[in-house]
């Protein structure tokens, strides 16, 4: 238990490079939560013409973990742990967005 904790909050390890990653990744999702907030067009809307339930609440739900998740990624702080619900996100994107076309 205490190894899979260190893991996922633990220091990562790697190459350099690994920093440019980290910087798109993280632009990207905190851009992304960003504009579920200040263009409905992005947030409210977008979730109303795919069909979730409640479209406000889950709109500024998800803006928020990209926004956090995204923060943590891009200064490199639990990077793991912050990918996890990220790519929840990004799946359930895909997944109600490209795979129904």
């Amino acid at each position: 238990m205490n190894s899979i904790i260190r893991y996922f909050f633990g220091p990562a390890r790697g190459p350099a490079s690994i920093v440019l990653i980290r910087l798109a990744v993280g632009l990207i999702f905190l851009t992304q939560g960003i504009l579920k907030y200040i263009d409905p067009n992005m947030g409210v809307v977008r979730f109303t013409r795919i069909g979730f339930p409640h479209p406000y609440f889950t709109a500024h739900y998800v803006g928020t973990f990209e926004i956090m998740c995204g923060f943590l990624v891009l200064l490199g702080f639990w990077t793991r742990a912050a990918a996890v619900p990220l790519l929840i996100v990004i799946s359930t994107a895909i997944a109600t967005t490209k795979v129904p076309a």
